[in-house]
């Protein structure tokens, strides 16, 4: 054997060696990348299968509260409330039209009882709007506050103020206070029967 021989047969060895072990690399490489890729796949849809899992139990437990929180009325209740609302309109009719003051405190009467009336709807869907969340701005609620309080305190002062007999003044009084109940009874009445009638008709489409 020669000495270039002996020379180049070490270095013939790590040769072959160095791109045997780039081909052992190139072929590890793919199945380690594909088995990562596999794992990422599969760990995205276990994510979304949870979270998919998650977002019906949210859905679930939410008509679960709603149907506990809103009780449907039954129609003696919804009868009364009317009924109710409209002996407190009649009685207050009565009373403005045999009022024995003069035409102007009754035409003053009868603004304040309407004002009192609107602002008493208003009052009551403002605080059902925002029971659970804010849906109105602070300054529509000072609006809201300042309305109720103004015609309760105008038409407290109109009928305080008007020279006729206390029994008069009594009977207005109190069929006044009798719309504004009355009138708060029915507003609610009526906002449940809707929501109710929302969350029956959610629940018709889901299914």
């Amino acid at each position: 054997m020669s000495a270039s021989t002996l020379q180049s047969t070490p270095f013939s060895a790590m040769r072959q060696s160095a791109a045997e072990g780039a081909v052992a690399h190139s072929q590890t490489r793919p199945a380690s990348g594909n088995q990562e890729h596999r794992e990422q796949h599969e760990a995205a849809i276990e994510t979304k299968r949870s979270s998919s899992v998650e977002r019906g139990y949210r859905e679930e437990k939410r008509r679960i509260v709603e149907k506990s929180f809103f009780l449907k009325d039954t129609k003696a209740w919804g009868a009364q409330v009317w009924i109710s609302f409209g002996i407190s309109l009649f009685l207050c009719a009565v009373g403005l039209a045999y009022l024995p003051g003069a035409d102007l405190d009754r035409a003053f009467m009868v603004m304040g009882y309407f004002f009192c009336l609107s602002t008493a709807f208003v009052l009551s869907k403002f605080v059902r709007d925002n029971a659970q969340r804010k849906a109105d701005t602070p300054l529509f609620g000072a609006v809201v506050y300042v309305a109720f309080a103004a015609a309760i305190a105008l038409t407290s002062w109109g009928l305080y103020r008007m020279a006729i007999p206390e029994s008069y003044k009594a009977y207005l009084l109190v069929s006044w206070l009798y719309l504004i109940t009355t009138t708060f009874t029915l507003a609610k009445t009526l906002r449940d029967r809707h929501e109710i009638a929302v969350l029956e008709a959610r629940e018709a489409r889901s299914e």
